[in-house]
């Protein structure tokens, strides 16, 4: 009976001493894959990420308009596109004639009578004034087109010279009030061309075309996130390292 308990306690501490092995040697198995596949995650470099930032672009615009009076002006129209990372902007158009003579003498009706009753002695010379200032939007509407409307005050006269010296307005041709205009730009690398129409009162009518630069201030700058390669091989070099060292100690 001693015998038999003896040779049991030896195969029940033989059976134990084996499991401890088996356990030490698949722990550490186990460690060292754990190590290299978190090698292998860490290795892959994350997809880096861009960020443009915001570079504003500005119109300078020659324009020229034509109406059928026939009545010639010339101006200039400034602008900002996009505006923040919408495709907004803002612009400046201001349209003169050169000639500045509104008149001293009053107004003449249709066939030159003044008052109603009398018809003047008149020179033959004659003056046309032409003023507008207007306010408007430019929207981005594909790459190189843009769309602008906007609206302000403008001014067209014709004026009559009598032979006193006085210069009367002829009111029939003689418009003021709201101008508003609209059209379409083009920005051909750089190079801006403008087409549009512009009237008072919806009463004087006129063509409006444009010649000019679109120039973008600042650089394009670009930012990329950091690459981790460099952290993460030296992280798989230490885990790694220390792989390996607990395996040769488990050994």
């Amino acid at each position: 009976m001693k015998r038999l308990i003896i040779i049991v306690g030896l195969m029940l501490a033989i059976l134990a001493v084996n499991a401890q092995t088996v356990g030490g040697s698949s722990s550490s198995k186990y460690q060292y894959n754990k190590s290299k596949s978190s090698t292998t995650t860490t290795n892959r470099s994350p997809r880096s990420s861009k960020r443009i930032v915001f570079q504003p672009e500005f119109t300078f615009l020659v324009n020229y308009a034509y109406a059928n009076a026939p009545q010639h002006s010339v101006g200039i129209t400034l602008g900002q596109n996009k505006l923040g990372k919408t495709p907004l902007g803002w612009y400046l158009s201001l349209m003169s004639g050169f000639n500045f003579n509104f008149g001293n003498g009053g107004t003449v009706g249709s066939g030159g009578v003044y008052d109603h009753v009398a018809v003047p002695f008149f020179t033959g010379k004659e003056q046309r004034t032409r003023l507008s200032g207007t306010v408007g939007l430019t929207v981005n509407m594909v790459i190189p087109l843009y769309f602008y409307a906007g609206v302000g005050y403008g001014y067209r006269s014709l004026t009559w010279e009598t032979v006193s010296g006085d210069w009367m307005t002829y009111e029939p041709t003689t418009y003021a009030g709201v101008n508003a205009d609209f059209g379409f730009m083009f920005n051909i690398k750089g190079f801006a061309l403008s087409a549009g129409y512009s009237t008072i009162n919806f009463q004087y009518h006129e063509v409006k075309v444009g010649i000019g630069l679109i120039v973008k201030t600042g650089k394009k700058k670009s930012t990329a996130a950091p690459s981790s390669s460099s952290s993460s091989s030296g992280s798989s070099g230490s885990s790694g390292s220390s792989g390996s060292s607990s395996n040769t100690e488990n050994k």
